[in-house]
């Protein structure tokens, strides 16, 4: 039987449930996940530390961490490992790009 992934979205964000954080993952010395292009605002974490790998951003959000942007409201983590996953625009015969916040 196959477990169901918790997931969370926050703007332009998902964070996806994982297993584990990858053992070579570098922590980040901040708690910021993405910096806004438009306004400035960043989606970071409370209670929670911040890994990249490869290309990806990984969180290990410990009880009581949150997800929060200064646009968004706050949304509570399930004590947890998530990899983040950006939302992507897709327009016809065009070339997908991410979405900006």
């Amino acid at each position: 039987m196959q477990q169901i992934k918790r997931m969370f979205r926050q703007g332009d964000i998902l964070l996806v449930e994982t297993g584990e954080i990858p053992e070579f993952a570098k922590k980040r010395n901040d708690k910021v996940l993405v910096e806004g292009e438009l306004t400035g605002h960043a989606h970071r974490v409370v209670n929670a530390d911040v890994f990249d790998f490869m290309g990806s951003v990984f969180v290990a959000a410990e009880e009581g961490a949150r997800l929060v942007h200064d646009e968004h409201g706050p949304i509570a983590l399930i004590p947890g490992n998530y990899r983040m996953v950006r939302q992507r625009e897709f327009v016809p015969n065009e070339r997908a790009m991410q979405v900006r916040d």
